[in-house]
């Protein structure tokens, strides 16, 4: 599932932005702890990454990346946008009828054991009735 997610030009432009990312990060820490060893002496650094990361990080390694154009977050477009209120709607829109289907669903079920003035049809057919006869006997 996640591969027909991620799959497209957009997927993989963020998956090398990640790989850029991770293998600057993981060659700026080695720097800094060559720093404290010394020269001389070789240094171990250990990252724990995802399998797809490692061919990324490979190519990406001893590069100089530049980690502002990376780390700037792209403005939302109108489609996104509106795709995201669409959704937001459809989801809500159902939940909306999902629990009123299920309140018509319980108040049918329930209905017969109920007292008589709880009846909102008999409340309204009484009220109508009673301004009915008001009105026609108006004399």
């Amino acid at each position: 599932c996640f591969s027909v997610l991620s799959s497209g030009i957009n997927a993989e432009y963020g998956v090398d932005e990640r790989d850029q990312y991770l293998a600057q990060k993981i060659y700026d820490s080695a720097e800094d702890e060559l720093d404290h060893v010394g020269k001389g002496e070789k240094v171990r650094v250990v990252a724990v990454v995802g399998i797809g990361h490692i061919a990324g990080i490979r190519k990406y390694w001893a590069q100089d990346v530049d980690m502002e154009s990376i780390c700037v977050i792209p403005e939302q477009s109108f489609n996104s946008w509106l795709a995201i209120k669409v959704v937001k709607f459809t989801l809500l829109t159902g939940f909306v009828y999902t629990t009123y289907r299920a309140a018509l669903f319980s108040w049918r079920i329930l209905q017969p054991y109920y007292p008589e003035w709880l009846y909102p049809v008999r409340l309204s057919q009484q009220a109508f009735g009673f301004f009915w006869n008001f009105w026609k006997h108006r004399d």
